[in-house]
């Protein structure tokens, strides 16, 4: 136990210690920060803290999933991603052209539903569900610090979303 204790004091010793280096290469004063966030409301940095502590949370469910570490099966990536696609008689259907794929979106097989591999994806398995709260903490988070820069992100995210499914196909 004690160990441990010491491998956080190194740990924070190092992040202060970078964090510190950071600062002076960019001429940046630690009073100003400290200035700033005084000016800032308390629950503004509160709420700010919660998302990001949600975020990471959140993180952590999704990449437990990849690593198929539920004791509950279905919250795994091993038997979940079945859930996104079409099946009959224990096999995958495959693609069928919808007009709402507007000739962009080409899914590898028939989908469960409409868009269930694609925006509506976090419906189909947890890892996607946490995935999609934890994109959501991090909006939140922006948001309560500025609006404009919450709504910048999220064109940024969602452009990506869309771009993802084309662009990919282009690099494989």
């Amino acid at each position: 136990m004690k160990s441990s204790w010491f491998i956080i004091l190194i740990g924070l010793a190092i992040i202060l210690g970078v964090g510190y280096a950071i600062l002076d290469a960019f001429s940046i004063n630690i009073e100003e920060i400290w200035n700033y966030l005084i000016h800032l409301n308390w629950y503004v940095l509160v709420s700010v803290f919660i998302c990001g502590f949600l975020t990471y949370m959140f993180n952590e469910f999704e990449d437990k999933s990849v690593r198929n570490g539920w004791k509950n099966p279905k919250w795994n990536i091993k038997n979940s991603w079945k859930h996104k696609w079409a099946w009959k008689d224990g096999k995958q259907l495959p693609y069928e052209k919808k007009w709402y794929y507007f000739r962009i979106i080409k899914p590898e097989h028939k989908e469960a539903f409409m868009y269930s591999s694609t925006v509506l994806v976090w419906m189909t398995d947890k890892e996607h569900l946490f995935q999609m709260i934890k994109f959501k903490f991090i909006f939140i988070g922006i948001l309560l610090v500025s609006i404009p820069a919450s709504i910048v992100w999220g064109l940024g995210k969602f452009t990506m979303s869309f771009l993802k499914e084309w662009l990919f196909q282009k690099l494989d």
